[in-house]
């Protein structure tokens, strides 16, 4: 099969999402809550801590983002040029940065005090 570009620029978009809403919490523009935010349990313990682990958190999920954008598009250009197909590997991809970057936020804002 071909690559779709389409296809691959979803992914791309759906990074960029990401990063976008990661603006508002390196902004420290979100208000302690339980909806929108990195809702750990350290994070509620004071508006300074909510704000610094947001703040951090939101730095790492719109590097994640970029470099999901990045990437989709770069496996669009890989499979055109070597004509395979990669349809299931932004798939992969996605799966993989969002749950590294979970676990960078957990790691980095549990450090936070």
């Amino acid at each position: 099969m071909k690559a779709i570009l389409g296809e691959y620029l979803c992914f791309a978009i759906t990074g960029l999402i990401v990063a976008l809403c990661a603006t508002p919490l390196i902004m420290n523009k979100i208000r302690p809550n339980h909806f929108y935010g990195i809702r750990i349990a350290k994070a509620f313990r004071s508006k300074e801590l909510w704000y610094q682990i947001n703040h951090t958190g939101g730095k790492i999920l719109a590097v994640y983002g970029i470099v999901m954008s990045v990437m989709s598009i770069a496996f669009f250009g890989i499979s055109k040029i070597w004509e395979i197909d990669l349809q299931l590997f932004p798939i992969i991809l996605y799966l993989g940065l969002l749950g590294l970057a979970f676990i960078h936020i957990l790691i980095v804002c549990n450090r936070i005090s």
